[in-house]
């Protein structure tokens, strides 16, 4: 989530829903990934949705260029979406394996990689433009941006999941691998909200990252 200098956002205002679809699908014979997010919500100037749309098409590329974890990856994900209302800076891309889930199997802080650097640095440059074009924009305009960018990462989530075989095929991924925004330092409604939406009601269950009713 995203903090102002004086306390959080009330997690009330900021459930998730859906943007649209995002998509992605193989280019030729390298494996190469196109995506396109088709959206127009919570007022989001056109150059704001472009920078998004470089977004997406940046951690699609940056997963290629991750080496081969040593061993079974069965999870990866982003955490630590920060705001102060002034500048946006990019998530940290985690990941972890099998055998080293230990009691944090969902908490990206305890993982393995926690902060894959290369993903940081590949987004930074583009986070700089949407904080410059914020500029000026009252606490609604950042609180509308704030919600637009968990939702354009939690249909980002479900799309590298599903294709994951392909994206990832130099990765050795579990057969239950999933990707997902795993926001542990949150509220537990907040990330259970995020849960949900970046991973499904159906796999989050199943996988036992969400306790069963």
């Amino acid at each position: 989530m995203s903090f102002r200098p004086n306390g959080q956002l009330d997690p009330q205002s900021l459930v998730v829903q859906s943007i649209g679809r995002v998509d992605w699908k193989p280019v030729g014979h390298c494996g190469q990934v196109t995506l396109n997010v088709s959206c127009r919500r919570n007022g989001m100037s056109p150059n704001i949705e472009s920078a998004f749309s470089q977004i997406g098409e940046r951690v699609l590329r940056t997963l290629r260029e991750i080496p081969s974890p040593d061993g079974t990856v069965y999870a990866c994900g982003f955490w630590l979406f920060y705001c102060d209302y002034t500048v946006l800076t990019p998530p940290c891309f985690a990941y972890n394996i099998v055998g080293k889930e230990q009691d944090a199997k969902w908490c990206p802080p305890e993982w393995i990689v926690d902060v894959e650097n290369r993903m940081v640095d590949a987004l930074k440059p583009i986070y700089q433009e949407l904080s410059d074009l914020m500029k000026g924009q009252n606490d609604e305009a950042w609180e509308s941006l704030i919600r637009y960018q968990w939702d354009f990462y939690s249909q980002l989530c479900l799309a590298i999941t599903r294709d994951a075989r392909s994206l990832l095929s130099h990765w050795r991924l579990a057969g239950d691998f999933v990707c997902g925004i795993f926001e542990d330092r949150e509220s537990e409604e907040v990330y259970t909200s995020l849960v949900l939406s970046s991973v499904g009601e159906q796999a989050a269950l199943q996988l036992g990252i969400l306790p069963s009713s």
